[in-house]
């Protein structure tokens, strides 16, 4: 039988362990890759994949992110180092099961971003998890067709259900820019705070 002791951490070093694991604490984004984001329904000629592909480059051009969760029928969880590669469209749209992993990420992000076009499989899981992240807010933006008023409907109640602090926002996706620079303001406000 060996003898160990342990060593206490000196509050130097518990300090910087501290320090960075703050550093990586940010927010996480959740980005809708089902089926429907296959759709060419924006002007130029791009499906929605295409312009989520843009708004990711610019929007990780100019800010960090904890995590990256795209979702579909499940959660995939995309490396942030590198090139960012967006799963090919498939699936229904399981938001409910992404906020899952995001109760699940530690440390706790700071706030949870959801870019969907609100055509969301599993609402009641979604709207039950939401509330569960609290008191982390959710800012929400629509980027599906502006006629479907029911799926609006929805993530304005995500926001709702989350913690105090988060937003909503319809935009069109073929804005890209506008979208990102959006999420930008936000996040610097946050950081502000």
């Amino acid at each position: 039988m060996s003898n160990t002791s342990l060593t206490p951490i000196s509050p130097t070093k518990l300090a910087r362990l501290e320090a960075a694991q703050q550093r990586r604490r940010g927010p996480v984004l959740l980005a809708d890759v089902s089926g429907s984001m296959d759709l060419q329904d924006t002007m130029g000629g791009l499906r929605r994949i295409d312009h989520l592909a843009q708004l990711m480059g610019h929007l990780l051009s100019r800010t960090r992110l904890q995590a990256l969760i795209a979702f579909e029928t499940t959660p995939i969880h995309i490396p942030l180092a590198g090139a960012i590669q967006l799963p090919r469209p498939s699936g229904s749209t399981h938001l409910g099961l992404a906020l899952g992993d995001v109760l699940q990420l530690s440390p706790t992000p700071t706030r949870c971003i959801v870019l969907c076009d609100g055509e969301v499989t599993d609402r009641e899981t979604a709207l039950a998890n939401a509330a569960l992240l609290r008191p982390m807010p959710i800012d929400a933006f629509f980027v599906g067709d502006d006629n479907d008023r029911r799926a609006q409907a929805f993530l304005q109640s995500l926001v709702d259900a989350a913690g105090p602090g988060g937003s909503y926002a319809k935009h069109t996706l073929g804005d890209h820019y506008r979208i990102a620079e959006d999420i930008i303001l936000r996040l610097t406000h946050d950081a502000r705070r």
